[in-house]
């Protein structure tokens, strides 16, 4: 650590106690603790080799793992066991992931892992001391629920320390492998597959062998399971739990397989947009409602095929791609947060972000800050895309790395201006109102603009004001530079400049993105006298590990240079007619 980057944190340090805020003070070096801890186990040589280490009866995540890392041009092998001695041995892999990592009586060093969580918070029966030890002396935790993340932080295990990579298809899950044709009687067999044992499954399973031909299987694994799922008609997925989270890698599995699904609905339904769409669901704890979900699916199939039928498995196809891409992109995220994959080798591995082609607003967001994102939500635009944020150690460097991402993308489907606003920015009350009258604006001062800026954070003593213009009742104002990602606009020539950012430079008082961009010569930043977008107070920063009411004195300050400057600018302006 360098002296200017200790003495900048003591000065922190004694600002918060001198305010009182001993609690940010206690977040800030929880966070700075963690972070220095992803630092000190970075990577000397990329690795080269990978392996996936799972139980059996989660060989399909293992497998979509391959598939993801196969994308990246890594080679990936799949394990359900794995001797301790090989895990040092010349020919073993540089890394692994290990999936429902406390199963494995021998784990690989805490540095050549990534432990994969799978079970549910909603029941602390796995979630012992030894546990997560695992997670914790882990390079990093993997999660495929945001509500996991919240249950984990708290029991410690926490952001920038975890990744969130919900779980989705593979549309070519079952070509290479010889499947079991369909025999005569598919169409009438009920699969249920996993542990029976509890209580409310039970229930559920002795309705459904009263009505249909219902197979069980239980500590059944790998190539029989998937001949199973080929064979039979609809799969009912079943919690384990009367309050559990979707089981969405059974689903995804089936679905994959071509099997129709019936399932519970879960409390995290919503983290799988689309799915609805292709899964017959029933009311969590209704046994009548999902016996009589599988009887529609089963006459459904009984019946001659439709134009929607037929077109069904194409459908199906095509959503699974989509979420096999999710996958793809947020394990390649977590690649790139623990520094095993380089940002030149995430973007040719996932491309630029299809979703551009049709969306030029995102608000940038770590689904990792779980209470952020949920706060966001409830406010999020119409016309504003989320974007989960890209992850890199240190956490300025992630930052930096979304807004060059966002911007190579923009620019590679030919945009001519991006939106870029971050989860925690306050919107004015008629947002899309004044979002029209900011964008005729621009549009009139085409080419004589290169971002326009919400929010100011921080304004440079000697910020020049270049022009200020009155319209529709707004006052817009001209700068040469200033600081802020709160809510931005860019232009063409700012989205190449952002494009072009070195995330090779470690220096943060330089190349941070908003540093960047405010030392460009001959920049022209258009802002509003007027306050029309806010910080939330409330919010933790994800970039510094306090609370953003820290910054409130900050923007005060700014916002009084501004109208000072403008005001002298606007005296010059009478002087000199």
């Amino acid at each position: 650590m360098s002296f200017q980057t200790l003495l900048r944190r003591l000065k922190t340090a004694i600002r918060l106690i001198a305010l009182g805020e001993l609690s940010s003070l206690y977040a800030r070096a929880l966070f700075l603790l963690r972070e220095r801890r992803q630092g000190r186990t970075a990577f000397t040589d990329q690795p080269k080799t990978y392996a996936v280490l799972t139980p059996p009866h989660t060989l399909y995540l293992g497998h979509a793992i391959q598939a993801a890392l196969a994308k990246a041009g890594l080679p990936c092998d799949v394990l359900t066991s794995q001797d301790v001695l090989s895990f040092a041995s010349e020919t073993a892999p540089d890394f692994y992931f290990v999936i429902a990592p406390q199963t494995f009586k021998h784990l690989p060093p805490g540095e050549r892992r990534i432990a994969f969580q799978v079970e549910q918070g909603v029941s602390d029966r796995w979630f012992d001391r030894r546990y997560l030890d695992i997670l914790e002396n882990s390079r990093a935790t993997l999660d495929y629920s945001r509500f996991n993340l919240a249950y984990l932080a708290q029991r410690g295990i926490a952001y920038p320390h975890v990744y969130y990579a919900p779980a989705g298809g593979l549309p070519v899950y079952s070509s290479g492998r010889e499947l079991t044709p369909r025999g005569a009687n598919f169409r009438r067999r009920v699969l249920f597959y996993g542990d029976a044992s509890s209580p409310r499954r039970k229930e559920y399973l002795a309705a459904l062998g009263e009505r249909f031909d219902l197979q069980i299987l239980t500590n059944t694994f790998g190539e029989e399971v998937q001949q199973a799922i080929a064979a039979a008609a609809v799969v009912v997925n079943i919690h384990f739990y009367e309050n559990a989270l979707l089981e969405s890698t059974r689903v995804f599995e089936c679905l994959s397989l071509g099997a129709r699904v019936v399932s519970e609905l879960a409390q995290d339904i919503e983290d799988y947009e689309g799915l609805d769409a292709f899964v017959d669901f029933a009311p969590v704890g209704d046994v009548a409602a999902l016996v009589a979900a599988v009887e529609r699916v089963l006459a459904e199939l009984d019946q001659p095929q439709t134009e929607q039928m037929r077109s069904r498995p194409l459908q199906v196809q095509h959503f699974l791609q989509q979420s096999q891409e999710r996958f793809e992109f947020m394990l390649c995220r977590t690649l790139l947060g623990v520094g095993s994959l380089s940002y030149a080798q995430f973007y040719e591995a996932v491309g630029p972000l299809k979703t551009m082609a049709d969306h030029g607003a995102y608000a940038l967001s770590l689904p990792e800050t779980v209470a952020r994102r949920a706060a966001f939500a409830k406010v999020r635009p119409s016309n504003m895309e989320i974007f989960d944020g890209l992850r890199a150690s240190p956490s300025w460097v992630g930052c930096a790395l979304s807004y060059k991402y966002l911007s190579q993308s923009a620019l590679a489907f030919g945009r001519e201006s991006l939106l870029v606003c971050e989860d925690d920015v306050q919107l004015p009350e008629d947002f899309l109102g004044t979002l029209t009258q900011i964008e005729s604006h621009l549009t009139s001062r085409a080419g004589g603009w290169d971002i326009f800026a919400g929010l100011i954070a921080h304004l440079a003593p000697d910020v020049e004001v270049l022009n200020v213009e009155v319209v529709g009742g707004l006052t817009f104002v001209t700068l040469n530079k200033m600081t802020s990602m709160v809510f931005n606009i860019y232009s063409r020539r700012a989205m190449t400049l952002i494009a072009g950012w070195d995330e090779t430079n470690p220096d943060p008082h330089k190349n941070t993105i908003d540093r960047y961009l405010e030392a460009q010569p001959d920049f022209r930043v258009i802002t509003t006298l007027e306050s029309l977008f806010g910080h939330r107070e409330d919010m933790q920063s994800s970039l510094w590990g306090v609370g953003n009411s820290q910054y409130s004195a900050l923007i005060d300050k700014s916002r009084e240079l501004l109208q000072r400057k403008v005001l002298a600018y606007l005296q010059n302006q009478g002087d000199s007619r």
